[in-house]
């Protein structure tokens, strides 16, 4: 097969363009796209689909050796390559949300800080309202510097 798009619709087979994009968790117009050659798939498309369709990437890619075969796992390793990159994504979103946890703590440790400060600068306020009898309440303060 001399296309790229030739080569996605063989692996795509009798599936329907439906039943395809969704085992590949794809939009149906985004697959449509593919396989009229309008777009290029890109490499998570690939990785998925030579996963799940067991399809070796230099076949898909480049129409070179045989369709089948692709990402077989060496001997004694667990076959299954979409759950290697899924820990892998899993392990990044965990290091992502532990950053994302500590920099909300600072910040409510922040906010904390600046509500006590806040509290602290109202009462002084008052405080010097207070100490000016006869003075209109929303009359300026003079400056504390």
């Amino acid at each position: 097969m001399d296309t790229l798009q030739k080569r996605l619709r063989a692996v795509r087979g009798s599936l329907t363009q439906s039943d395809f994009a969704s085992r590949l968790q794809t939009p149906l117009t985004t697959l449509g796209r593919y396989e009229r050659g309008t777009n290029l798939p890109d490499l998570d498309f690939i990785i998925n689909m030579c996963t799940i369709f067991d399809v070796s990437p230099a076949w898909l890619l480049f129409g070179k050796g045989s369709m089948r075969g692709g990402l077989a796992a060496p001997e004694g390793a667990d076959p299954c390559r979409r759950c290697e990159v899924l820990e892998r994504e899993l392990r990044e979103e965990r290091v992502e949300r532990r950053e994302v946890c500590a920099e909300n703590r600072a910040l409510n440790a922040e906010n904390r800080r600046l509500l006590v400060e806040n509290g602290r600068l109202r009462e002084e306020s008052a405080r010097l309202r207070l100490s000016r009898p006869g003075v209109p309440c929303d009359a300026p303060l003079p400056h504390v510097g």
